[in-house]
Order: C-alpha cells, then structure tokens, then sequence
C-alpha cells in the first residue's frame, strides 16, 4: 500500500516540475529561516546564563545622537551616574563598571596586543567567577593588579 501512494506521489511530483521546485523551494527557504530566528533567539536571551545571578545582573546604555548622525546605543555611563543612581534607587546591592580595550603583553623579548579590560574594584562582587589561583578579594588589593585567564596563561 505505501508503494502505491509513493508512485502515485512521484508521477505527481515529475509531472508538475515548476510547481514541485517552487514549493519545495519555499519550504526549504521558510524552514531555514524559522530555524536561524530561533538560534538568534535563543542566543541573545541566553547571552550571559553562565554568570551566577545573571537574573539580577543590569547594563545601562548610553544613548548618543551626534548631529547628522543617527543615534547610537553604548553601554557606558558617566562617571557622576554612581552617586545619582545610589541616592535614588536604595535597592542596588553592588555597582561595577569596565571598560574594554587591549594592553602590552611582553614575554622575554616578544611584546604583543592583548584584548583587556580595565575593572573597578567592586568588579566581584557583581561578576562572582571563579579562580584557578588566588582570589576576588585579594585580586585587586596590589597596586597594578592583572587576572588573567587560563587562555592567556597557556599563551
């Protein structure tokens, strides 16, 4: 019996080649699409689900708008934003900021550019992550402190 309906679907299929490329062209094309959505999804809503109370974790944003330019969206605050955001909302527990760029790595003779981040001290107590060696609370006590990642440590 399902050899029947499988001939019977194939003599429709090749008798109608236009109509059979197209429509199985806009499944594939629709199927395809429906999947990269729900990956993109899935991916920004679970960005940052690795941190421990990522649930209680806030950016703030920055909205810019140059003239003759369309606005834009960063995440950095002014440095006056800490004491207004502690005298107004009693509720935040912590507050840290960072700011990303790259410093000299030098290794013997060899000096290279390394991605890094500048932390404040209260970087730890928002972020807790853990430590191969050593730990958050003594990590920044020294006078030029570096923490370094276990990548980089191998590098």
């Amino acid at each position: 019996m399902l050899k029947h309906y499988l001939i019977a679907t194939l003599r429709v299929l090749f008798k109608n080649k236009l109509f059979t490329a197209i429509n199985i062209g806009g499944l594939t094309v629709g199927l395809t699409a429906a999947f990269l959505i729900i990956l993109f999804v899935l991916n920004e809503l679970g960005y940052d689900r690795w941190l421990p109370d990522h649930d209680r974790i806030y950016t703030i944003e920055t909205t810019s708008t140059p003239p003759d330019r369309a606005p834009g969206n960063l995440a950095r605050t002014a440095l006056e934003l800490r004491a207004a955001m502690e005298k107004d909302f009693t509720e935040i527990e912590s507050y840290t900021r960072f700011y990303a760029g790259s410093a000299p790595v030098k290794l013997g003779d060899m000096m290279f550019p390394e991605k890094a981040f500048r932390i404040e001290e209260t970087f730890f107590d928002v972020f807790q992550l853990s430590f191969i060696e050593g730990d958050a609370a003594s990590a920044t006590n020294h006078v030029n402190p570096a923490i370094i990642s276990e990548d980089l440590a191998a590098k």
